[in-house]
């Protein structure tokens, strides 16, 4: 799983003048360690009290980039300095974190420092000036919610790495497919991701300044790490190592987050060799679909972002069977997804060569489904919880026999299969293991998204 890095927040601990600095000191501090020791980078920290203080909070906050902005009410606080603060930071969620009151052993009285009555006093002209805010109130006596203020904060994390992603495209939606469109610059607008398209003939240039000696030692370590079907010829090896040396060499020069090809009618039509296997070789360092669908690839994004780095996946929809679908990929998956070792066929549809994978996919667990889909400029985020099993026998028409069995799944979505085929909006669904539908409906806040479910 992949190191997302440390969620950035400012932290303004907001008290009053009437309640001892001491106890509002010592309560901030306790915050402040107990972020940190969650695994949060405290980029600033700052006690406001008045608007002198604020403003004073302001000017240190504005000098580091934040992904979330906590506003700390450790007791009762006059909203002036609270807006004051929120309003320098229009495009950086606000977390409004209420401190809750302890118990005298002595006297067995509460002490409540009145953290809600700031909150309660605040939050609706935070509403009217700021937008995106989450609130979390710990009861009296009570551990911090801090499992919540992390789920919160990781939603905020992955807004701001989608902000400053990147992903590549050999090609332009394959086979005319309407749902792998994009529009840049609203994608770029709305979501923040940038999309970059090269060619071919860049690979195959890159493929050709590959020393043989190289290619081997992948080769080697293929033959090592995979379980082969078939015999393989040692051609299809070498070309295959090839064209994932060449694709990690074009991802790492550009700083791609994700790569997608034009496979049917691009790579596999024109070099007359598949990319399934290079794909599913690189699919747990950046995201990657097949057929040039960025939307689906988008939506992976947003799937490692908000699970912290877990490897997604995508998949096609072949048949409803009951209150399940049939899902499969033929010849793509990321190896973290199968059975160990990987097992490898030939690729034999469509008139086609290279290798496919068709390994077994871990099954037997609660999934994330999603899928990003747009009309115009306007965005939409179905999601919804699945369990996976393991698929009956099946294969594709059109397969020389034996035919090979793909990576697959059957899904059983939580919501009405009618639906689901009404509001997945394509034919490649984007899954992740565990439950992240909460952290998905709160990102789509965020980014102002409709979300459907």
């Amino acid at each position: 799983m992949e190191n997302m890095g440390k969620t950035k927040v400012g932290i303004v601990h907001l008290g009053f003048f009437a309640y001892p600095r001491e106890y509002l000191a010592k309560r901030g501090q306790e915050c402040k360690n107990l972020l940190e020791e969650n695994g949060f980078e405290v980029a600033s920290a700052q006690m406001v009290i008045g608007t002198e203080e604020a403003e004073r909070c302001v000017s240190e906050l504005k000098k580091v980039d934040l992904d979330l902005l906590i506003l700390n009410f450790l007791s009762w606080t006059n909203s002036p300095p609270v807006i004051h603060v929120a309003q320098n930071f229009r495009d950086v969620p606000i977390l409004l974190w209420g401190i809750g009151g302890r118990t005298d052993p002595d006297t067995g009285s509460l002490v409540s420092p009145a953290a809600v009555a700031g909150i309660t006093a605040a939050l609706s002209p935070l509403k009217m000036i700021h937008g995106k805010l989450f609130t979390v109130i710990d009861e009296p006596d009570q551990p911090t919610q801090i499992k919540e203020i992390k789920r919160i904060g990781n939603v905020s994390r992955a807004a701001t790495l989608l902000c400053k992603s990147r992903i590549g495209i050999v090609g332009y939606a394959d086979m005319g497919l309407y749902t792998a469109m994009y529009e840049g610059l609203s994608l770029k607008e709305k979501i923040g991701v940038e999309v970059e398209e090269f060619s071919l003939l860049e690979i195959t240039q890159k493929m050709d300044k590959i020393s043989a000696e190289k290619a081997q030692r992948l080769v080697d370590q293929m033959k090592g790490d995979w379980q082969f079907e078939v015999l393989t010829d040692e051609a299809t090896l070498l070309e295959t190592a090839k064209i994932y040396l060449a694709l990690e060499e074009k991802i790492q020069e550009r700083g791609y987050d994700g790569l997608s090809i034009k496979c049917v009618e691009g790579m596999s039509k024109i070099m007359g060799i598949t990319p399934c296997i290079p794909l599913s070789m690189l699919a747990d360092q950046v995201v990657s679909t097949c057929e040039c669908d960025v939307p689906g690839m988008v939506t992976e994004l947003i799937l490692k972002y908000i699970s912290q780095g877990k490897t997604p996946t995508f998949m096609e929809h072949y048949e409803i069977i009951g209150n399940r679908i049939l899902v499969g990929v033929c010849g793509f998956a990321p190896f973290s997804w199968c059975y160990r070792p990987p097992h490898i066929n030939r690729y034999g549809w469509g008139g086609f060569t290279g290798l496919a994978n068709t390994s077994t996919i871990k099954s037997e667990q609660i999934l994330t489904v999603a899928r990003l889909s747009s009309f115009g400029n306007q965005y939409r985020l179905f999601v919804t919880r699945a369990k996976s099993y393991p698929p009956r026998l099946w294969e594709e028409l059109g397969w020389p026999q034996p035919a090979p069995r793909f990576p697959s799944l059957e899904l059983e979505p939580e919501c009405d299969i009618e639906h689901y085929l009404q509001e997945i909006s394509a034919q490649h669904c984007l899954i992740i293991e565990g439950d992240y539908c909460q952290d998905l409906v709160d990102l789509a806040y965020l980014l102002d998204l409709e979300v459907i479910q």
